[in-house]
This record gives C-alpha cells, structure tokens and sequence, in this order.
C-alpha cells in the first residue's frame, strides 16, 4: 500500500519519455484501440503531448482548489485590500489604460495586474473580481488585428504580451472561452513571423521562458508543431540561462559586473534571475535533454550557496549579490520565484521544489505586505531594525524601498504582487498520469477532481499547517473508487508519520513522495504528522538562523506604525496610506544558546485557534522563547540599517532576558541572523 510514486528525477521522466514514444510509434494511428485511448484521453485533464517530456504532474484547471482558513482570509483580504481597489485608485492600472483601450500606461502594469486579477477571481469565484477582469478580458480578446498582433497599437514590445497571454490562459482553464486557442494560435503565427526582424529585447530576453510557458501550453492543447518551432526560435532569442547556471559568471561569484547594462536583459537583474531559472526547465520539457535538467539543479546548488537568505529568496536589491544581514529582496522576486517553482516541481516532478515554494511563501511573501493587504514593501532584509525614508545603501535605492504604500519603490511591485497567493493555492494540489492526486503543498483548502474511472472526489484538508504539524485529509468519492494517492513528505522532516483511518502505515522517507494505492470510500482520513524540529544555520560573522519546520524565525521587535500621508503619489487615497515603521522594544540582542542542543535551550509554544490572520506579531499562533542580551555596542549604520554582525560569540556585560522569536512572514521590523553572546 505504501509506495514511491515516482522513480528518481531523471531516470523516471526520460526513460518513461523513450517507452511512451516506443509504444505510440508501434501503434497503428487509425486503430479502433487508439481511437478510444484518444476519447478517454479528451476526459482526462491536459497532459503534455510527445514531444513534450511525459510527466506524472499535471496542473488543475483553475478553480478547483477553494483555499479554507487562514489562507482563504489571505484571498478575501487581497480583494478589500489592493487587489479589489487598485484599479480603482492608481491610474496605471485605471480605466484609461492602454490595455482597456485608453490613452494611458500600455506597457507591462495592466498585464502584470491582470494576470493576479484573473487568478484570483477564478479561484475565489468572487462576484466583485469577476466583474472587474471582464473588461480586460473582453478588450484584449477585440483587440486582435488581422495579422494577429494584439493590445495596445502604441506597444510592440513582447513582453506585456506574454503576460497577457498567461491571463488568458487561466480564462480559458476557467471557461473554455472558444476565443481564446484561435486567438493565441493566430498571435503565435504573427510573432513567428515577426521575430526576426523584431527579436526580442530587453525584458523580453531575459524573461523568454513566461513566452515559452505559453507555447507549450497551446501546443498541448492543439497539437500544432508549428509552435514547437516558435518554441526553438524564442529559445535562441532569449538570455543562455542555462549556460549561466553551468559557468562561474558575475550573478554566483559577485565578480566585477558591468554596471552600464545589468538592469536591462542581464542575468544579474534579480527578478530576471527568478524568472531564468524556469528556462532550463522548460527546454528539458520540449527537449528532454539532461543538459537543461542539470542546469537547473546547479543553479539552485549556486544561488543556495552565494545568494539566498534563509527565507528562501536570492539577495537581490535589485542586483542579485551575496546574501549578508543588510542586502534585500525585492517583492516581484518573491512572487516571480514562486511561479517558477511552480512549473519546475511539475516538470521534475521533485518534491523538494515544493518544499521551496513552501519556504518562499511562507516566509518571504507575508513579510512584504501589511497584514490588512492595503500596502506593501519593495524590499525586505533579512534584518532590519527601522523602516523610513531616506537614502539607504542598495545597489538600487529609490528613497522609500523598505516603507509600507502603495506606490513603495519602483511600482512594478505594486501590480505584481496579486497573483502570489492565488496560484499558489492553484498548485496545491496535482493530477496524476496514473488518474490519482497529488497533495503537494500543505494549507487549509479542499480539492474538487476526478480520479480513477472518472469518478468526481473532493478531499479536504483539515489543517493549520504551516503552524501545526498535522494535516487531515477528509475523502469524499461521490462511489467507491481506486486511484493512487500521492503525498509529499517534507525533506526537513524526521520521523514521519502517515494514519490510515487511524492505522499507522510504514514510515514515510523524507523529502520523497510516498503512494497510498487502494480502493477509497466515503469518510476515509488520512493523517500526516510531520514533527517539526528546530534547525541552526550559520551566517554572517558566525550569527545564526533558527527554522522550524517550513517556517524561519526571527527577533519580535514591537513595531509602532506611522502613516506618512504627505508621502502619497499619484493621487492614492488616504484609505491607503503610506508607512514608516519605529521600533519600540530594543533589536540588538544577541542570544544566549548551546549551538549543540539549541532544542535544549529554545522552547517552542503554541496558541490556537489560529488566527484569520496568522501573518500579524500581535496573532502568531507559534513562537520560540529564549534567552537574550543586548548587546550596546550593536547600533545603527549612518543608512540607518543594523552595523555589520558582531563576530559571535559576543562579549556583553547586559542582564539576560527572555526574548521571543516569532514567524519571520509575521514581522516587519525583524532581526533574523542573530549574534551568539558568549
């Protein structure tokens, strides 16, 4: 009963590859047996077709997962908060937009606002944002020209147009609006014609791998090969990723970086960096050469070992460097990451890409933005003491990156950042080649699918992970019915364990998937228990970081929040005010803990019942007590950033005091790498 659902990362997906060729290559194609595969095959939901890698995961159509719990709050909170209103207030993604047919910004802000608009609309199924993508969708749709081109007549750029493109996906997973493959089938044949003398540039270059997405996805649904040639062509077009990943270049070595042109379509741009790291990916897809799989393996390798910050993102404000206490991630990194993650734990079919994307979301993405979903940062530091206006030392500084608003740093971020919690919710779970399910990420939601013969299931996920080490799957098959049931078991977690209608199966392997195969009834539970041991790591000059679980921990400094009205743009209303945020309890502690038995000397304590909104100080549901010391030598640089890392361990004549560590995604002044006091 308890089984591996897939063989190790490339062994399974090539050879699978070569055997699925080999058996439709001996296959009669007018066959009475094949007719019929290709009938039930039109039942089940889109797969990749040959040439494509044949992969075990398949994407579910939008929809199907409806988010429960805190993370429902999360969604309902985007549409009271900027996603609901931010056409409403900020003009660039206003009425007069160029992608509405008006004279206003016809570049990448409507595209971008749409495209977690849409994500969010369908996944909730909410009346108000179902009304609001409408006409976005239906001047797009009109605004194709006879030789296919769409979209504002002002912009040629390619890049606006592949997020577009993404936003009428999600419509089509959502409605099977027969406009949308005609539509895109004839912009394809355009753009295949145009390329040459209008190559891509710019971000289009650099971000080639969103134009790709697309393809291979019309191409699924079509069949036209045509596009695979498109596919090629867009490859040679855009940045050589891969050859980045396998070469020691400036991005990993922060050698001597060209300063004139890095912004532009350059690998050291961080957010083209997130968006890079799924060329690879979908080149092995279209080709199935290890070369590209291997690409993106040593890229991870790469930036986990020069870049990313313990809460899962690269160091990159906005030029990706080497991750130290002071060095930020900007918030279209964060989200851009989270859906090239996606991609890549369905086409590697690996685990602990899901357990990225976990790390990512559940860190990174609350951090960025105010608990009543009304403001956001452009970046976050891994420490950070004080949020204010003024200059700072970024290698990108726009005065107001790290405070609270609307319009906060460059406004990219600010039409961006919608569509990360709805797709994240899109992809918690997966179908399966083999007409079963895949639970991939954990949250409070419940899936709504087919399985099996066909028969319709919804399974609920009982839970308040990340904060609780329980998940319980409630099974509901409208009759009995078998399929395999596949369940991610987290790399970090030790002694596993999985209950079958309260029996205890054979003990899970860490960072595997595991296959519950039998015939399932009505009312049947699954629980997972995942114990959550406490984790140190080492960083800048000897401090160190504590994760548990998914989640990473840092100092709880009280916050007092200041709205800064004098410092709004473009008119944003004062019901969306900007922020600078003080500290009112001391940051520069340094922590009194045995590095060998932390588990020991840090104690863990939990509050239920979770609150809506888990990602606030005042309502974390699980913290960490600890032994603390101020530490006074400790101050502010003259960027009014945290000084450098005293070198642990740290002489300090202070009295010790218990101080707590709550979830990093909970803060907004936070001190996450923490000096050891001797």
């Amino acid at each position: 009963m308890n089984k591996h659902l897939f063989m190790p990362r490339f062994l399974n997906v090539y050879c699978w590859y070569i055997v699925f060729f080999l058996i439709l290559s001996a296959c009669g194609s007018n066959s009475p047996g094949e007719q019929t595969k290709k009938k039930q095959a039109k039942k089940w939901y889109t797969s990749n077709r040959m040439p494509l890698v044949q992969t075990s995961l398949i994407k579910l159509p939008i929809g199907s997962i409806q988010a429960e719990g805190w993370l429902k709050n999360q969604l309902t909170l985007q549409i009271s908060g900027l996603t609901g209103k931010l056409d409403e207030i900020w003009e660039e993604v206003g009425p007069n937009s160029g992608w509405l047919g008006g004279t206003g910004e016809s570049w990448e802000r409507g595209p971008y606002y749409l495209r977690g608009a849409i994500a969010l609309a369908y996944t909730t199924r909410d009346s108000l944002m179902l009304n609001k993508i409408k006409p976005w969708i239906e001047w797009t749709l009109a605004s194709q020209q006879a030789n296919g081109f769409f979209g504002p007549k002002s912009n040629k750029d390619w890049w606006p147009h592949m997020l577009m493109l993404q936003a009428l996906q999600l419509h089509y997973e959502a409605t099977h609006d027969k406009r949308v493959i005609p539509f895109m089938s004839k912009f394809f044949a355009y753009q295949m014609a145009a390329l040459d003398k209008q190559p891509l540039k710019g971000w289009a270059s650099a971000r080639g791998g969103e134009n790709l997405l697309s393809i291979h996805w019309l191409y699924n649904q079509t069949g036209d090969t045509s596009l695979l040639s498109l596919a090629t062509k867009i490859n040679k077009q855009t940045v050589d990723w891969t050859n980045v990943f396998e070469e020691d270049s400036p991005v990993h070595t922060n050698s001597t970086i060209d300063t004139t042109k890095w912004w532009e379509d350059s690998p050291q741009h961080t957010v083209n960096l997130s968006h890079g790291l799924k060329q690879p990916a979908l080149l092995f897809q279209q080709t199935g050469n290890k070369r590209y799989w291997d690409a993106v393996y040593k890229s991870l390798s790469l930036t986990d070992r020069y870049h990313n910050q313990l809460f899962g993102v690269h160091a990159g404000d906005e030029r990706v460097g080497l991750a130290t206490s002071n060095r930020s991630s900007e918030l279209c990194e964060i989200v851009e990451y989270m859906h090239s993650l996606e991609q890549m734990m369905r086409i590697f079919q690996d685990p602990v890409m899901a357990d990225r994307l976990e790390k990512v979301a559940y860190n990174a993405l609350p951090a960025a933005i105010s608990p009543d979903w009304k403001s956001h940062s452009y970046y976050i530091s891994p420490n950070v003491a004080t949020i204010s206006r003024g200059k700072r030392n970024f290698t990108v500084d726009h005065g107001d990156d790290l405070t609270f608003g609307v319009l906060s740093g460059f406004p990219c971020c600010a039409a961006n950042m919608h569509m990360a919690w709805p797709m994240l919710t899109e992809h918690l779970w997966m179908a399966t080649t083999s007409k079963g399910l895949a639970a991939m990420v954990y949250a409070p939601s419940q899936v709504q699918a087919k399985v099996g013969n066909g028969t319709n299931i919804s399974i609920r996920q009982e839970t308040d992970y990340p904060f609780s080490n329980k998940i319980l799957l409630h099974l509901n098959p409208a009759k009995k019915v078998s399929f395999p049931l596949g369940l991610r078991i987290p790399q970090w977690c030790n002694n596993p364990q999985i209950l079958l209608n309260g029996d205890t199966l054979a003990q899970p392997q860490p960072g595997k998937f595991v296959t519950l195969e039998r015939e399932w009834n009505k009312g049947d539970k699954v629980e997972l228990i995942f114990p959550m041991a406490m984790r140190m790591s080492r960083w800048e000059n000897n401090s160190i970081g504590i994760e548990r679980g998914p989640l990473v921990y840092a100092l709880a400094i009280k916050e007092k929040w200041q709205a800064t009205s004098d410092w709004h743009r473009n008119n944003i209303p004062d019901e969306f005010p900007a922020y600078e945020i003080s500290p009112v309890s001391p940051w520069n502690y340094g922590l009194v803990v045995d590095t060998l038995q932390i588990e020991k000397t840090l104690s863990v304590s939990t509050q239920s019942p979770v609150a809506q909104q888990p990602w606030s100080a005042e309502n974390v549901p699980v913290y960490i007590t600890a032994t603390g010391k101020i530490i006074p030598q400790w101050k502010l640089n003259t960027f009014q950033h945290p000084a450098p890392l005293p070198v642990s361990p740290v002489e300090s004549a202070s009295k010790e005091e218990t101080i707590k560590l709550i979830p990093f995604g909970a803060t907004r002044l936070r001190m996450t790498y923490l000096p050891i006091v001797k």
